[in-house]
C-alpha cells in the first residue's frame, strides 16, 4: 500500500483503485491445501501464454519479457517439499509488505515467522527477505512491537533482511526502524555484511550460501537516495564474483514494466511521488535498473512490493546489452488500500501469503512458490503465483 504524507487523508477507496490495473486484474485464485502438483511444460521457456515483448530502444537489440499467463513447469517438478521424503533445494523466503499484519492481524504475522523457524531445516530455508512496509504506521511504537516481536522468532535461527518502505518512515526517512531492526540485532552473525549508515537497518546486506554458492543479498530503501545507490554499487562490485539477490520496496508496476517516473501517463506512486528527501534524490525502478543494475552483471533476481493490485503480481525478465538477464519479480499480497477491505471482508490484511524462492540447480531453475502459512494453503493461479524461470 502506498501513503504519500501530503495527501494521508485521501478517500481510502480512491487510494487503492489509484493502482490497480483493473484489465491486469487475475481471474479467481484456486486454493489447494498441502503440497502442490507440478505442471509439464518446457523449462527452457518462460514466455508462454500471455506474453508480451516490449522493445528496447534499439529494435534489433534483445527485448523484455512480460510473463502472466501459461504454465512452464519441468517434467517431474513437485514444488517445494516439506514431507521428507528427499532432500529439498535450498530456499529463499521473501515477506512481501506486512503492513496491515503488524496494525490489526498481529497472529497473521507470527504465523508467517513461526512457520519459517519451525521448517528452516526440513525446508531447507537459507534467508529472508522482507520487501519494506514492516508496519503501517510509522510513528506506532504498537506496531513497531508487532514487527520485531515476529522477527525475533528468527533472531538465531536464520539470516535475515529488513529494509524501509514508505510507510516505515517519515518524509525526512526518519523514524522507530532503527530502534526496533538496529543493525547490532543482526552483526553479532557471520552472515551480516553491513549498512550504508552506522546501525541503520534501511539498507544493508549479507552474504549467505544458496545450495553451496555464497550469494549476495542487498536490500535497499524506498526510492533510494542517489547516495545510497552508489554505496549499494560498491557493495556489488567489492562482491562481483558473487551473484546478487536486490530486494527494495518500489520497483515493478503491476503491468509487468518497472517504475518510471518518465513515463506517460504516469505511474500511480512512483516513488518520485512522494516528496522523499528530495535533495538526495529519489531512484524508482527505471532508474535502478539504468544506474545500479545493468553494470552489475552479478545482478539476478530483484524482488519487490509495494503496488496494489489483486494481488499484485508480475514479473519481468530483462537483457543487459551483454546479454545476460535480470528476472524482476513483484508480490504483494494485500488488496485494499484501506485496512478494514470492506469489499472483501475475507482477506485479512493479505492472509498471510508470502513467496519462496526454491533453487533447484540440479535442472538449472528457480521455482517461485506463494504459500500461507497462516492458512496452510498454496496458490495455482495460472503461473502468476507457481512458476519456473531458468537459473540466470
Amino acid at each position: 500500500m502506498y501513503r504519500n504524507w501530503v495527501l494521508t487523508w485521501i478517500i481510502p477507496a480512491l487510494l487503492a483503485s489509484a493502482c490497480m490495473d483493473l484489465d491486469a486484474l487475475q481471474p479467481p485464485v484456486t486454493w489447494r491445501d498441502g503440497d502442490r502438483s507440478s505442471d509439464n511444460p518446457d523449462a527452457s521457456s518462460d514466455t508462454a501464454g500471455g506474453s508480451a515483448s516490449i522493445p528496447s530502444p534499439d529494435a534489433n537489440s534483445p527485448q523484455d519479457t512480460v510473463t502472466g499467463g501459461g504454465a512452464t513447469r519441468p517434467d517431474g517438478s513437485t514444488g517445494l517439499l516439506l514431507d521428507g521424503s528427499s532432500p529439498p533445494n535450498p530456499t529463499v523466503v521473501v515477506l512481501p509488505d506486512t503492513q496491515f499484519y503488524a496494525a490489526a492481524y498481529p497472529d497473521i504475522f507470527a504465523a508467517q515467522t513461526k512457520w519459517i523457524a519451525d521448517n528452516r531445516d526440513s525446508a531447507n530455508l537459507v534467508a529472508v527477505l522482507h520487501e519494506g512496509d514492516l508496519v503501517d504506521d510509522p510513528s506506532s511504537v504498537d506496531q513497531w512491537q508487532v514487527a520485531s516481536d515476529a522477527f525475533a522468532t528468527l533472531d538465531g535461527v536464520i539470516p535475515y533482511l529488513v529494509l524501509a518502505g514508505n510507510h516505515d518512515e517519515d518524509l525526512a526517512r526518519q523514524g522507530y526502524m532503527d530502534q526496533y531492526f538496529p543493525a547490532s540485532r543482526s552483526d553479532q552473525y557471520p552472515w551480516f555484511g553491513g549498512t550504508f549508515e552506522p546501525n541503520k537497518t534501511e539498507n544493508s546486506f549479507a552474504i549467505v550460501p544458496i545450495g553451496g554458492t555464497p550469494w549476495l543479498l542487498l536490500a535497499l530503501e524506498f526510492g533510494p537516495r542517489n547516495a545510497v545507490v552508489s554505496w549499494a554499487n560498491e557493495v556489488l562490485k567489492n562482491n562481483a564474483d558473487k551473484p546478487a539477490i536486490l530486494v527494495t520496496h518500489a520497483y515493478l508496476f503491476n503491468d509487468g514494466t518497472r517504475y518510471d517516473y518518465t513515463k506517460t501517463p504516469p505511474q500511480p506512486f512512483d516513488p518520485h511521488d512522494y516528496n522523499f528527501t528530495p535533495l538526495a534524490g529519489v531512484n524508482d525502478g527505471e532508474q535502478l535498473w539504468q544506474n545500479l543494475i545493468v553494470g552489475n552483471e552479478n545482478v539476478k533476481v530483484v524482488l519487490s512490493g509495494h503496488c496494489l493490485g489483486a494481488p499484485a503480481v508480475a514479473r519481468l525478465t530483462s537483457p543487459r546489452p551483454s546479454g545476460s538477464t535480470v528476472h524482476q519479480i513483484l508480490a504483494n499480497y494485500q488488496q485494499c488500500g484501506d485496512l478494514s477491505c470492506p469489499e472483501m471482508p475475507q482477506i485479512k490484511g493479505g492472509n498471510g501469503y508470502l513467496r519462496l524462492l526454491e533453487f533447484d540447480k540440479a535442472n538449472q531453475v528457480l521455482r517461485v512458490h506463494t504459500y500461507s502459512p497462516y492458512l496452510n494453503q498454496y496458490v495455482e493461479q495460472d503461473d502468476s503465483e507457481d512458476f519456473v524461470l531458468p537459473l540466470p
